[in-house]
C-alpha cells in the first residue's frame, strides 16, 4: 500500500515538464566550463610568449656583452 502522498509523486509527468529547463542548464554549464578552459589556455599561451621573449631578450643581452675572464 502507499502512504498518504500525491499522486503526482508516482508518476513521471512531472520530470518531463522540467525536461526542457535541465537541457538549458546543461548547456549553461558546459559552456561556463568550456569559457574557463579557453580562457585557461589563452592565459597560458600569452605567458609562454612572454617567458620566450624574456629568454630571447637575455639571450641577446648576453650576446652583446659577454663576460670576459683574464
Amino acid at each position: 500500500m502507499r502512504p498518504d502522498h500525491p499522486e503526482w509523486m508516482y508518476s513521471n509527468r512531472h520530470l518531463y515538464s522540467r525536461v526542457p529547463y535541465l537541457l538549458v542548464f546543461n548547456f549553461i554549464v558546459h559552456f561556463s566550463f568550456l569559457f574557463e578552459e579557453v580562457q585557461r589556455k589563452q592565459r597560458q599561451k600569452t605567458e609562454l610568449k612572454k617567458a620566450n621573449a624574456e629568454t630571447e631578450l637575455k639571450w641577446l643581452k648576453a650576446q652583446v656583452n659577454p663576460p670576459f675572464f683574464i
